[in-house]
C-alpha cells in the first residue's frame, strides 16, 4: 500500500510539474522599456491596467498553487512519518522502553521540521506581500514575481531534501527497532531454554522423590517384618525364662554355675550410610541387658578397629565406616557376674554411601565450593557459623566476617564420635580444635565426606582418601573412589588404633555369619 501511495504521489508531482511548465510557456513576457518596440498605435491606459491585473491574478494563482503543493507535500510527509512512528511505537512499546530517548529525539526532529515549514510559510507570505506591492510597477512586479517563483522553487527543493532526510531518520529508527526486536527474540529464546532446563531438573527431582518414597515404603515393610520376628524371638526367650523359673532349687544352683551363652548372633539392617544396624541374638543363662557390646570396623587387611563409644546393640554407620565391613562383639554376663564366650557377627557387605548423599557431594565437587550452616559448641555458649569449603582452602565465617581461613594440609583433618551423632571436630595445624554441630546425622556425614574430598583433592596432600578421577569426574567414578584402602590411609592420621590387644582378632570363632536386612529403627533419621 505504501508503494502504491508513493507511485500516486509521483504521478501527481509529474502532473503538477507539467502544469507548471505549461503555465510558464503560456505566461506573457512583458517587455522592458529598452526592448519595447514603438507601437504603431497608441495603447489605451485601460488596456494596460487590465494586463497588469491579469498578471497580478496569474501571479497570485501561481503562489496559491505553490502553497497548496507545499502544504499537500508537508501534510503527506507528516501523516506518513507520524503514522509509521505511531504504529511502530505501539507495536514495540513494551520491548523498547529503554529506547524512549531516541523516539523523543525523533519527535524533536519532526517538531523542527514543522517549525521549518512554518518559517517557509511566513517567507511565502512575505513574498506575496512584496509581489502585491511591486505590481504597481509592471516591469518590477514581473521581475519580482519571477524571482519569487524561483525562490519558492528553491525553497520547495530544500523542503524536499529535508523531508528526504526525515525519511532517512525514520528508516534508521526502524532499523534500530528491528535490531532491538532481534535481540529481544534471542533473549526470549535463552529464557525459554533455561525454563525448559529447570523444568527438566524438576521432573528428574520428582522421579527421584517417587523412587525414594517407594524405597521408604519397602523399608517400612521390611522393618515391620523384622520387628515381628524380633518380637517372636523375645516371646520365645520369655517362655524359656518362664520354664526356667518352674525348675527346682537344685536346677537354679546349676543355672548359677552354668556359663552364659549367646546363640545365633546376627546383624539386621541395611548397610547404607546413616541406616541403623541392630544386633539380634538368643541368650542362654543370661539376659540381653547384662551383655556387653562393642562395634568394630574392619580395615583393608582384616584387622578390627574399635569404634569409640559404640557399646550398644544398635549402631548407625557414619562417614568413617564408608567402604568398611562392620563387626559386632557380644560378651554375655549372668546375674552372678560370670562371663561367657564372646560371640561375633559381621555384615555381609561394606557400608555404602546413599544416593542422596552421593548426589550432593557430586554437585559440590562440580561447583568447586559449598557453604554449610553449623553451630560451634563451646564450654560457655553456642554460636552460629558458616563453614565454607572450596578447592584451594576453607573458611569459618560468622555472617560476612571471616573468623578463620586455612589452606588444606596433612595436619588438617576432621573426626567424629558415635556417641554424638550430630557433632564433628576439626583439628587444625596449630593443634587447635573446634567442635561443630549440625541439624542431622546425614548433614554431619555429608559435611565430613565433602571436607575430606576437598582436602584430599588438594595438591598439597601427599596421600588421598579418594582416588583421583581427573577433571571429567562422574557420579560413578566418585562412587568407585570410596575404597577401604584409601579410608585406611586417611584415618591412620586421624584415628588412634587399638594396640593393647583388647580388640578381638578376625580369626576368633563366630557362631554364624550375619544376615543383612533393613534396620529396625533410626533408619534415614535425616
Amino acid at each position: 500500500k505504501e508503494k502504491e501511495k508513493e507511485k500516486e504521489k509521483e504521478k501527481e508531482k509529474e502532473e503538477e510539474e507539467k502544469e507548471r511548465n505549461k503555465e510558464k510557456e503560456g505566461m506573457a513576457v512583458i517587455p522592458t522599456k529598452e526592448d519595447a518596440v514603438p507601437p504603431t498605435t497608441t495603447a489605451s491606459p485601460s488596456h494596460d491596467l487590465e494586463t497588469l491585473r491579469e498578471q497580478l491574478v496569474e501571479a497570485e494563482n501561481q503562489i496559491t498553487r505553490l502553497r497548496q503543493n507545499n502544504d499537500e507535500e508537508i501534510r503527506i510527509a507528516r501523516e506518513k512519518a507520524l503514522g509509521e512512528g505511531q504504529e511502530t511505537l505501539e507495536e514495540t512499546r513494551n520491548a523498547l522502553a529503554k529506547r524512549t530517548g531516541e523516539v523523543n529525539m525523533l519527535g524533536q526532529c519532526v517538531a523542527g521540521l514543522e517549525a521549518d515549514l512554518k518559517r517557509q510559510e511566513e517567507k511565502i507570505l512575505v513574498l506575496q506581500e512584496e509581489t502585491a506591492q511591486r505590481l504597481l510597477d509592471a516591469q518590477a512586479a514581473t521581475k519580482t514575481a519571477r524571482n519569487g517563483e524561483s525562490a519558492a522553487m528553491e525553497e520547495a527543493k530544500s523542503l524536499q531534501k529535508r523531508l528526504e532526510a526525515s525519511h532517512e531518520e525514520v528508516r534508521a529508527a526502524e532499523a534500530k527497532i528491528g535490531r532491538l526486536e532481534e535481540q529481544l527474540a534471542k533473549e526470549t529464546r535463552t529464557v525459554d531454554t533455561q525454563l525448559r532446563a529447570m523444568a527438566e531438573k524438576l521432573r528428574v527431582a520428582e522421579i527421584a522423590t517417587r523412587v525414594r518414597m517407594t524405597e521408604v515404603a519397602e523399608q517400612k515393610a521390611k522393618i515391620e517384618e523384622l520387628t515381628a520376628k524380633y518380637e517372636e524371638a523375645r516371646q520365645e526367650v520369655a517362655e524359656y525364662h518362664a520354664k526356667e523359673k518352674k525348675l527346682s532349687g537344685g536346677t537354679r544352683n546349676v543355672a548359677a554355675l552354668q556359663a552364659p551363652e549367646v546363640v545365633d548372633l546376627q546383624i539386621s539392617g541395611e548397610t547404607i550410610l546413616g541406616s541403623a544396624l541392630k544386633a539380634l541374638a538368643k541368650w542362654a543363662w543370661c539376659n540381653e541387658s547384662d551383655c556387653r557390646w562393642q562395634w568394630y570396623r574392619l580395615k583393608a587387611d582384616g584387622f578390627p578397629e574399635e569404634i569409640t563409644d559404640a557399646t550398644q546393640s544398635v549402631y548407625v554407620p557414619m562417614a568413617d565406616d564408608v567402604s568398611r565391613t562392620l563387626k559386632v562383639e557380644c560378651t554375655p554376663v549372668n546375674s552372678q557376674g560370670k562371663k561367657g564366650a564372646t560371640a561375633h557377627a559381621t555384615t555381609l557387605k561394606p557400608i555404602e554411601v546413599d544416593t542422596a548423599t552421593l548426589d550432593a557431594i557430586y554437585s559440590y565437587v562440580q561447583a568447586g565450593s559449598v557453604e554449610f550452616n553449623v553451630v560451634e559448641k563451646t564450654t560457655t555458649h553456642d554460636e552460629n557459623r558458616i563453614l565454607v569449603l572450596s578447592k584451594p582452602r576453607f573458611k569459618i565465617r560468622s555472617g560476612r566476617i571471616t573468623l578463620r581461613k586455612e589452606t588444606w594440609s596433612e595436619n588438617l583433618h576432621v573426626k567424629m564420635n558415635a556417641k554424638l551423632p550430630r557433632q564433628f571436630s576439626i583439628y587444625f595445624e596449630d593443634h587447635g580444635i573446634q567442635v561443630f554441630e549440625c541439624e542431622s546425622t546425614r548433614m554431619r556425614d555429608t559435611i565430613v565426606l565433602t571436607f575430606r574430598r576437598f582436602a584430599t583433592s588438594s595438591e598439597k596432600r601427599t596421600s588421598s582418601m579418594f582416588r583421583r578421577t581427573g577433571p571429567k569426574e562422574t557420579k560413578e567414578s566418585l562412587k568407585r573412589s570410596f575404597t577401604s584402602e584409601a579410608m585406611d590411609q586417611y584415618l591412620e592420621r586421624t584415628t588412634t588404633t587399638v594396640t593393647d590387644g583388647s580388640a578381638p582378632s578376625s580369626g576368633q570363632n563366630s557362631p554364624r555369619r550375619a544376615v543383612v536386612g533393613r534396620g529396625l529403627s533410626g533408619a534415614n533419621d535425616a
